[in-house]
């Protein structure tokens, strides 16, 4: 090798690299404290690009519709200005609208469906203690004797524990511990506190940088492109911002597929069960509508829950739910899956059914989410790599054969 200026710097970059990642894996518990910090400073301004991301997917079909409807004419001055902000406000008005129906339909139903749940439960145990009860004295003809179901009884005297016990027991532990108790009480009380505050604060500083973001996209994207082609090669930062373009392709078009899929399935769950008069329709539909934004697992997710909340009502309405479900499913993977999310992610089912299982493992529910388009563009480059790379030995083989003709024909 020589010894020059370019390789010099590479041989001094590559120590560095070397020094850097000894560093770090003799300070792990260190980096991952420093890690965290940075998270925790830098948490409204993720969770800012985040919103400002989503919102981005709603704005720019608004602003495309509002071009079309106010812009036609040229010459325009007032229609152009207010494009931005009124699209902004559209944008945060069917968010909040659209959290506000879910939680409008999901909480009094869940409320309400809780309540019901405790009245199935409360007279199910009830008739399992009869029916218990019934079995005893069956099995007692044939001198097979069961164990009785009996209160709580004191261990140490035998006596069965009465609601005064249970009184002078708690008195008893409060006047003990009664300081622990109450220093327990004001660090608990302080924590939620302190975590609620910093997730308002949070979440009020991120959707003022949403806003900020989105109301000067423009301007902030020709400001970072300056600075990378100040900074790099003019072919890298090009090769960059065009992978950029591809993932942002494929990222917003799985999460509006997914989105108007899940919308979908979850009106079709909440019209089979009206019309099958199934228990919880609106709760049931609404969870598996969310459920279903995570890909293949989802639906099935919120298939079992609501089977299981339906269990106690009826044995059969349980199983019956999951038999429409299955039908749903198929019907909704072969008809309606291919025209709405399409091929937008580009991906094999094989990685798709992988990206699920480790984004679980990695990160919860999150990781179920993001986990399938973050492997779907790495899946897309990779392949595009490797298409660019067979067609770049094609036509170097085929600049051989013109060159030399004579050796091809003997290789031959």
């Amino acid at each position: 090798m020589e010894l020059n200026k370019k390789n010099i710097l590479r041989i001094l970059a590559l120590a560095v690299g070397i020094a850097v990642l000894w560093w770090i894996a003799n300070n792990i518990a260190s980096v991952g404290k420093l890690i965290t910090m940075l998270f925790t400073v830098l948490s409204p301004l993720i969770l800012g690009l985040s919103i400002a991301y989503v919102l981005n997917l709603i704005m720019n079909p608004l602003e495309n519709l509002w071009r079309k409807l106010f812009e036609k004419k040229e010459g325009g001055k007032i229609a152009p200005k207010l494009r931005r902000p009124v699209c902004l406000l559209l944008s945060f008005v069917l968010v909040l609208a659209a959290i506000a129906a879910i939680v409008f339909i999901l909480v009094p139903n869940l409320v309400r469906t809780v309540q019901d749940m405790v009245n199935i439960i409360s007279a199910y145990l009830v008739d399992l203690d009869v029916k218990y009860d019934q079995l005893r004295a069956w099995l007692a003809d044939y001198s097979i004797t069961l164990p009785e179901l009996k209160p709580a009884v004191d261990p140490e005297t035998g006596a069965v524990t009465t609601v005064g016990s249970v009184l002078e027991r708690v008195q008893e532990f409060l006047k003990e511990k009664g300081q622990l108790v109450m220093d327990t009480t004001i660090n608990v009380t302080t924590s939620v506190v302190s975590t609620v505050f910093s997730s308002v604060f949070n979440l009020v500083m991120g959707i003022a940088f949403a806003i900020y973001v989105l109301a000067q996209k423009e301007k902030l994207s020709r400001h970072m492109k300056r600075l990378l082609y100040a900074a790099f090669r003019e072919d890298r930062v090009s090769n960059f911002l065009a992978f950029l373009h591809r993932a942002n392709a494929s990222f917003s078009g799985f999460v509006q597929g997914q989105v108007t899929e899940a919308v979908i399935i979850g009106v079709l769950v909440f019209i089979g069960m009206s019309i099958f008069r199934f228990p919880f329709a609106p709760v049931i539909s609404v969870l598996v509508g969310v459920t279903a934004l995570i890909p293949i697992l989802g639906a099935w997710i919120g298939a079992v829950i609501g089977a299981l909340l339906i269990l106690p009502v009826s044995f059969m309405k349980a199983v019956w739910f999951v038999v429409f479900l299955v039908i749903l499913q198929q019907l909704e993977g072969n008809l309606i899956y291919p025209h709405v999310v399409g091929r937008s992610i580009g991906l094999p089912g094989i990685w798709v059914f992988f990206a699920v299982t480790v984004g679980a493992g990695v990160g919860g529910v999150l990781g179920m989410l993001l986990g399938v388009p973050i492997c779907s563009i790495i899946y897309n480059e990779l392949r595009a790599f490797v298409h660019r790379k067979d067609e770049e030995n094609a036509a170097l083989q085929a600049q051989v054969v013109e060159e030399d003709p004579v050796s091809e024909q003997k290789a031959e």
